[in-house]
């Protein structure tokens, strides 16, 4: 059966179940599956050549693209000083001397990955190192691993036994383990009890350390009195103390809210608890991905929380509302008077009947503390052009019903208070300068051809006006009174005149500078003199 290698790609016979054509290419397929190979392309971030890694972790292709990569790294960590120190002591001063000469590169295999100088000869007890050039040579790990270490661990060398001091052979591996120092069984047995006895004299040449109880596992220790001193002997290892500062360091987890499982057709709300009718009448809508459910807290604490974020945010919630308003004007409007047909009314005549004394409890408050500017304001909207034609359409739609209720009020209700008013104002005319006669009247009627000063009408029911009101101290004089309609006498009511007559439609600036003439009004001093006769 012709099969094609998964490693080299090559087409081969294959006899079974067999996978790789050769038995080099099973081995880097199972070192692929390892993660010790990748078969991937590499490039060199330094240089931006192509290299075959050593192994799957290697960067870099060279240590000279490393150095340079990392420089300023290495400049801000290295201490040079201490680096000549130690190649001056370790090698003579002749490390990079044989990096130099060796190329950055294992002398065995020609790897550039983790290079390092060694000594060819390693010195034996009581001779000097050699730092020539001859004896150092430029290896990487592997192969300083493989030409010496483990081959030095395997030769026999002979030492001193520690207990008798007979000479016998023995291995690095076994020194480095602790069983090369003694050369019979006899002699480490008598050596490990001498080590015994050592450490009971040791431990009764303390007589002052103290026995503690660790924090964490409880076990007995002993410890010095500076350890005690300096809070130091609360753990009897390190690994002990590394726990309990993990266990610190550690969040607790947070509870997990208990479920409440309510009845069929009913729903909790998570906020008061309480089991309500999974309906409209207790619970608000809203839509979750286009499907239609009720919100998880109730109606009565949905109010109360909006209640308090709005006492927290008043102004921005205000502002807010305002901009929104104001860019969105038609719309808004129209959307109120749509809600207000559709049941709002209903709505608002429901509440306001149940909550009628409390309504107007703070309606009175509000009144009262906000007097001035209510007036001004409702003054204002009354003066609208809009709103004064809307009220005369009405007028004439329904004249019954207007004239009605001026009787009911100027005959009834209003009645008192029109009296009133008309006491102040024949108090404050007493307190004012009063000489016109009837001779001057008629004078002034001559002067303005019998016609409203302001709109130049006949006059058919004449009337007479103040210049300056007679709530601004304006006097009873020739001067200052002027013959008007009806219509215009109303309308001035105790406006000044240069504040309302220019806003009139039917405003003349001949009119207006004959007036001005005639009550002695300076237009480039804008002073008046009016004559007390």
């Amino acid at each position: 059966m012709i099969k094609n290698c998964p490693v080299c790609s090559k087409e081969f016979n294959a006899l079974g179940p067999t996978v790789n054509c050769s038995p080099e290419c099973t081995k880097q397929a199972k070192r692929i599956r390892n993660g010790h190979f990748n078969t991937r392309e590499h490039f060199c971030p330094n240089c931006k050549e192509k290299f075959e890694p050593v192994n799957g972790k290697q960067v870099f292709c060279s240590e000279e693209c490393w150095r340079d990569a990392n420089s300023e790294r290495l400049k801000a960590r290295s201490n040079r000083g201490a680096m000549r120190h130690h190649d001056k002591k370790m090698f003579g001063g002749n490390r990079e001397i044989v990096l130099l000469r060796d190329g950055h590169k294992c002398t065995k295999c020609g790897s550039t990955n983790k290079v390092g100088v060694y000594h060819k000869e390693q010195p034996r007890d009581g001779e000097d190192v050699d730092h020539s050039l001859d004896n150092l040579i430029a290896l990487c790990g592997t192969c300083y691993f493989e030409e010496y270490v483990k081959r030095e661990s395997v030769a026999f060398f002979s030492t001193a036994c520690q207990q008798c001091g007979k000479e016998f052979k023995t291995t690095l591996y076994r020194q480095s383990i602790g069983s090369g120092k003694y050369c019979s069984k006899e002699c480490s047995d008598a050596g490990h009890v001498k080590l015994k006895d050592s450490d009971e004299l040791t431990k009764a040449s303390r007589p002052n350390w103290f026995k503690v109880v660790c924090s964490n596992c409880g076990i007995e220790f002993e410890v010095p009195p500076h350890r005690i001193a300096s809070g130091k002997a609360l753990y009897c290892s390190r690994s002990c103390r590394t726990i309990v500062e993990n266990r610190k360091r550690a969040k607790p987890k947070p509870e997990k809210p208990v479920k409440l499982i309510a009845k069929e057709g009913y729903k909790f709300c998570i906020k008061c608890g309480d089991e309500l009718l999974a309906t409209e009448e207790f619970f608000h809508k809203r839509v979750d991905n286009g499907v239609a459910k009720l919100k998880s807290t109730c109606k009565k604490c949905t109010s109360l929380q909006g209640i308090g974020n709005y006492a927290t945010n008043r102004d921005a919630i205000r502002e807010r509302q305002k901009k929104s308003h104001d860019k969105n004007k038609d719309e808004s409007n129209a959307r109120s008077r749509e809600r207000y047909q559709n049941g709002g009314k209903e709505k608002k005549s429901a509440y306001y009947v149940e909550n009628k004394d409390v309504i107007n409890e703070k309606a009175t408050k509000r009144r009262e503390a906000n007097r001035e500017n209510i007036r001004v304001i409702a003054r204002e909207y009354s003066k609208r052009p809009e709103v004064m034609k809307r009220k005369a359409e009405q007028r004439k739609a329904n004249p019954e019903k207007y004239r009605n209720r001026y009787n009911l009020y100027y005959r009834g209700e209003g009645k008192e208070r029109i009296i009133a008013i008309g006491k102040r104002r024949d108090a404050k005319k007493k307190n004012a300068v009063a000489t016109l006669t009837p001779e001057q009247w008629l004078d002034t009627l001559e002067s303005f051809g019998n016609c409203c000063v302001y709109c130049g009408d006949k006059l058919t029911n004449v009337q007479q006006d103040h210049v300056i009101p007679v709530s601004s101290g304006g006097g009873y004089t020739k001067k200052n009174m002027l013959p008007a309609c009806k219509s215009c006498n109303s309308s001035k009511h105790n406006h000044s005149l240069e504040e309302w007559y220019p806003k009139q439609p039917s405003f003349s600036p001949e009119r207006l500078t004959k007036i001005h003439s005639w009550i002695g009004f300076d237009s480039k001093s804008n002073t008046q003199q009016l004559a007390l006769y």
